[in-house]
């Protein structure tokens, strides 16, 4: 993913992580690594109640990569009340390493919450929604010969399954 600018704002972010990740993620946190308004990397984990070992892995590819900064994206079908322990834990973590959170984000189904906001102007109780649509990074990426978004990470790992009969 190196190399990439962008500076996005948080709907063009969760709008742009299914196309970072090549599938729609569920239940999983998502980090994207910048260097200033360069992408240095994005990254995808299961959720675990204890976010610790994310984060050395978060800040193991931070500094490998020159990353300055993280923005965090939380898939899940919990609330915010449930998430937000476990999202001041992980950025405290990330924080105390040197990487600037950016912002938090709790998504869920089609629309999003900033866990860092609390300014109801830009971040309403009921949350913001999440464009419809293919994203600006999706048709690039199109055009450029690689994949659509999957709908899911076992449809994207199926696509890579080996096929003896070929």
């Amino acid at each position: 993913d190196g190399g990439q600018r962008l500076d996005p704002g948080p709907t063009e972010f969760v709008a742009a992580i299914p196309a970072l990740l090549g599938f729609h993620p569920e239940e999983s946190l998502v980090a994207v690594l910048m260097d200033g308004k360069s992408l240095v990397c994005s990254m995808r984990s299961d959720l675990d109640e204890d976010p610790d070992p994310v984060a050395g892995v978060i800040i193991n590819a931070g500094r490998n990569g020159g990353a300055d900064r993280v923005l965090l994206a939380i898939y899940t079908s919990e609330d915010a009340d449930t998430t937000l322990p476990y999202a001041h834990n992980l950025a405290a973590h990330l924080t105390y390493s040197g990487l600037l959170v950016g912002d938090a984000l709790l998504v869920h189904a089609d629309r999003f919450w900033s866990l860092m906001c609390h300014d109801a102007e830009c971040c309403p109780r009921e949350g913001n929604p999440i464009p419809a649509g293919t994203t600006q990074l999706e048709s690039e990426r199109v055009a450029q010969g690689l994949l659509t978004v999957a709908p899911s990470r076992q449809a994207l790992a199926a696509l890579y399954t080996p096929r003896p009969e070929l």
